[in-house]
């Protein structure tokens, strides 16, 4: 009797001692309670849904498509945003910390009363939000709340991620493509084809025009990878009157690039240089915005078929 309450004694010890084991692995380590109990928001960033910047005299509000990853700006236009800009400021709310805790004080006495810069955002349609007041008198520190009546220090490095004006947030691409993904490349000038290549069924790169020859492999994709990495320097007009007057219409320069799968070319028209400026207007064919490009516009237009030949033929 006594060996049987022995060996069922063990078992139970054995079961619960097993139960807390297991258990205690899905508990958070002391760091992780900590750095918690830090953090201002409990979130994934990736649940984050819709995003509205205030300043004193603006309001710019973002949303995320529907099952998407892709940003976009619905106030004051309705653009694409710049996906990698918003998930670095995410990123940013996801873990920022409390430096200190002041509690319950009046907003006031710390310039949070009427903040001027403050982020709104939603998760699963919730509203949160996080307002930044005055910098503290000693320390990289500025006061903040989250609107429950308590504040806060937070770095003040932080603080900069959360001030966007709409440039900062709007996506900067005009030619979206990887340089796997192009079939075919032209490049224009006054009208005129500066140089035409094209992918064959292998893969390999071919000139067409002007002059049938075998591409340099790697020379073309630099070519291509030059168009793509042409960014907006500056939203000159969203919806421009006279293009003839910054040599859109007709344009100075143009690039078209098809990409895998594409039945017709992303179209980039390149026009004059504005007066003082190393940039050029540009614009594409299919939007009605005029933007500016970095002066490396000028170096593709000014590519001769011979630099993009392969000597080997």
């Amino acid at each position: 009797m006594k060996l049987r309450t022995t060996v069922l004694l063990l078992l139970i010890c054995a079961g619960l001692g097993g139960y807390l084991y297991f258990f205690d692995q899905k508990l958070p380590t002391t760091e992780e309670w900590q750095k918690k109990i830090k953090l201002v928001f409990d979130l994934k960033s990736s649940d984050v849904e819709k995003l509205q910047f205030q300043t004193a005299g603006s309001k710019i509000v973002c949303e995320r498509k529907e099952n998407t990853r892709q940003w976009w700006i619905i106030q004051p236009l309705n653009v694409k945003a710049d996906k990698s800009a918003i998930d670095a400021l995410l990123s940013q709310l996801e873990s920022l910390e409390k430096r200190s805790d002041l509690g319950k004080v009046p907003f006031s006495d710390y310039g949070l009363q009427s903040p001027q810069n403050e982020i709104l955002f939603w998760v699963k349609g919730k509203q949160q939000s996080l307002s930044f007041g005055n910098k503290a008198a000693v320390g990289r520190q500025q006061y903040a709340t989250t609107g429950d009546g308590t504040v806060f220090l937070v770095d003040e490095r932080s603080v900069a991620v959360f001030k966007k004006e709409l440039f900062d947030l709007r996506d900067k691409t005009l030619l979206e493509a990887f340089v796997g993904q192009v079939t075919e490349i032209t490049v224009k000038k006054n009208g005129g084809v500066v140089v035409n290549c094209k992918k064959d069924d292998k893969g390999n790169w071919r000139i067409e025009q002007p002059v049938s020859y075998r591409g340099d492999q790697n020379r073309i994709e630099d070519l291509i990878r030059e168009c793509t990495d042409l960014k907006v320097s500056e939203f000159v007009m969203e919806q421009a009157a006279d293009l003839a007057s910054l040599g859109l219409e007709p344009p100075e320069g143009e690039v078209l690039l098809w990409r895998e799968g594409q039945t017709e070319p992303q179209h980039l028209l390149i026009g004059k240089n504005p007066e003082g400026k190393e940039s050029f207007y540009a614009k594409l064919e299919n939007q009605p915005n005029v933007v500016l490009v970095g002066a490396n516009a000028k170096n593709i237009l000014q590519k001769e078929m011979i630099v993009l030949r392969n000597k080997q033929e």
